[in-house]
């Protein structure tokens, strides 16, 4: 993979930062048989721009339909101001800064995911 698409530098296999996180986690039954869990990260740099709180959440609500089925949606945020995008014209042409480099911008990353489980319980 070409990590500096994910803030990591050419010549390194990890990134390494100094700060402060702060994790909060819930767990809820809104409805019988229903589950909603959420997590919820926020990290500040406290050597590279710390006023720039990097966000991950992670939701997952989970239904039982019957004794052996479940379905599971899950719904993953993350914002880190050092990943950042290429930004696009309307020609869906790369915007290029004076000097003849894209720009690029952080940006939202979404991940989110619906399944059907199949469990069994003795």
């Amino acid at each position: 993979i070409d990590q500096t698409l994910h803030g990591i530098d050419r010549n390194a296999r990890t990134r390494q930062e100094m700060g402060t996180q702060v994790v909060v986690n819930s767990k809820l039954t809104p409805f019988e048989d229903m589950e909603v869990t959420n997590s919820l990260r926020l990290f500040s740099n406290y050597l590279n721009k710390p006023q720039n709180v990097d966000m991950d959440w992670e939701l997952n609500i989970t239904q039982k339909i019957n004794w052996f089925f479940t379905i599971r949606f899950n719904l993953h945020l993350i914002y880190d101001d050092d990943v950042r995008f290429p930004v696009f014209d309307e020609n869906n042409q790369p915007v290029l800064l004076p000097d003849g480099s894209e720009k690029k911008v952080a940006g939202l990353q979404l991940k989110e995911f619906v399944g059907l489980s199949l469990q069994f319980k003795f």
